[in-house]
């Protein structure tokens, strides 16, 4: 069973650098700057982090 986890935030690097070192998972090739960083533990699992899109009425809880 492979399991996908995603949280939206405001800093996609910043929640993705956190995450990655607190949990040891590797971050995949969008590399920084990216709306989306996805990090990956060694089973493959991954862990994603992305920022909605500008106008999502999400932002409005932040």
């Amino acid at each position: 069973m492979r399991l996908v986890m995603v949280l939206d935030c405001v800093d996609a690097d910043a929640l993705a650098d956190f995450w990655s070192t607190a949990l040891g998972y590797r971050r995949d090739a969008f590399g920084h700057g990216s709306s989306t960083v996805v990090l990956q533990d060694p089973q493959g699992n991954e862990f994603c982090v992305l920022r909605p899109p500008d106008g999502d009425p999400r932002l409005a809880e932040i």
